[in-house]
């Protein structure tokens, strides 16, 4: 992914800082989306 920002003229860095966002917010909704479905209704 960051090498597809990178060849659309994102600088390196930046293109690092939005791929580790978009992995913590993935992991949030996946943890969050465990303990919805490990809900008993």
């Amino acid at each position: 992914m960051a090498e597809e920002l990178v060849a659309l003229g994102v600088p390196l860095r930046h293109a690092l800082a939005v791929v580790g966002k978009v992995r913590d917010s993935s992991r949030t909704i996946a943890r969050e989306f465990v303990r919805l479905s490990s809900t008993t209704w």
